[in-house]
Order: structure tokens, then sequence, then C-alpha cells
């Protein structure tokens, strides 16, 4: 039996024990919460697991297998070094944080310790992608174009906040990322520009870019243009 925990109580966290519940030989056994009250309410709803308000608590009470890591940007704290430190295994959802600094040394604790984790890209295990990457090899390509066309994702007051989220480029144009990478390879350059076109001007408290345009040269020498905006109608 593997045993799972999970950081972060939220839409993702639910997501991800529904699919995980429906497996054989796997078992959620505990929720870290950002409090033990928030923590063992949420836990109440999965019978047989318990709620802890640290997820140096969890380690010390459950015999894990594997943690889910599902936090916002800003909330991720030491969680991937602690979980490194103790050699259990982890996904984290993407995005992995907001301050470069520390994402580069998860990276580098990650390879020097040959740790086994994963990022929550799931685009690239669509099965159409692998037929996508199979017809790639008999084809030259001139020119990639990727774009995520959005909203303002209304009531997740962190996300419109540039420092909370990182922007929608952190947040979500970041699978378009993986994918050009998974499929044509390494980025060796980028040029990037990104303003608040329209939402600022209607809520002063969005601090967030809503238009981003990026070019990225790859190792291979293709180049690449991307495209997002969260000022499509829908997100409020």
């Amino acid at each position: 039996m593997i045993r799972v925990g999970f950081i972060g109580t939220g839409g993702f966290t639910c997501h991800h024990v529904n699919i995980l519940n429906e497996l054989e030989n796997i078992e959620v056994v505990g929720f870290v919460g950002s409090s033990h009250e928030k923590a063992e309410t949420f836990a109440q709803g999965y019978p047989g697991t318990s709620g802890y308000s640290s997820l140096e608590n969890m380690i010390a009470n459950e015999q894990l297998d594997a943690v889910y890591i599902c936090v916002p940007p800003m909330g991720h704290e030491n969680y991937e070094e602690l979980l490194i430190e103790h050699n259990i295994p982890f996904l984290v959802e993407k995005p992995l944080g907001i301050e470069e600094a520390k994402v580069r040394h998860i990276k580098h604790k990650v390879k020097e310790t040959n740790h086994l984790t994963s990022v929550g890209y799931h685009f690239r295990y669509a099965d159409i992608i692998d037929i996508f990457k199979d017809h790639l090899k008999n084809q030259e390509t001139g020119i990639v174009l990727g774009k995520w066309m959005g909203s303002m994702p209304g009531g997740v007051y962190w996300w419109r906040n540039q420092k909370q989220s990182g922007g929608q480029f952190n947040e979500q144009t970041t699978h378009i990322i993986d994918l050009i990478r998974y499929l044509f390879g390494e980025v060796k350059s980028v040029y990037a520009q990104e303003v608040n076109a329209i939402t600022s001007k209607k809520d002063s408290s969005v601090t967030v870019a809503d238009v981003g345009l990026f070019m990225l040269t790859l190792e291979s020498g293709l180049l690449v243009q991307v495209s997002n905006t969260a000022v499509l109608p829908g997100g409020e």
C-alpha cells in the first residue's frame, strides 16, 4: 500500500484525492493546512485521514511514501527541502514558486540527491501529445506559436497580486512553455514584454500584467512566439 500525504486544502487537493481514491493500493492518510483547525476540518471529509498544522508533524506521525504539494506560489515555505531531507518523493503543483533563487536551490538539491519528484504539468501526458511528438519526427518545423488566452480569475485575490502569484505567465502560460520544451527542446534565450493594458484601470488592486508577448530562441535555433492575456470576459 502506498501511503500519500497532502500539503494544502484547496480545490486541487480535492481533485487529486478523488482520483487517488479510485486507484488500488493507494491510501491518502493526511493533510497539512494553514492551521490545524483547517486541516482537521478538511480531513473530516475523507474518513480515515488526519489533519496537521505542519509538514514536520505529518512526517512524524505518518509513514509516508509520497506527498503532493498543492499550495499557492507564495506558500511553499520549506516543504520541498524537508521532503528531500526525509527522502520522501513528491509531486508539486506548478508554479514552483515566485523567488528564482529558491526554485533554483530546490532544483539543485533534487539533482544532487537524485530525488524522485514531478511537477504537475499535465498537458504533456495527454495521448494526443505523444501522437504529435511522433509526427514531428518526420517534419521540419519553421516556427512555433503558442498562446494562453483567458480571463482574470474572480475571487482568487492572490492570483491578481504580482508578488503573490508571479502573474499569468508563472501561473498559466508555464504550461505552454513546458509543452514547447517537451516537444521541441530547451530554451537558449528569451525576450519578453508584459503590461497591464486594461484590468488595472478598472481595479487598482490588480498588479499583475494582463497582456504579454514572449520571443524564445531554442538551443536548436528554432524561433518560438508565445502570447498570453487575461482580459477576456468570464473571470469576474
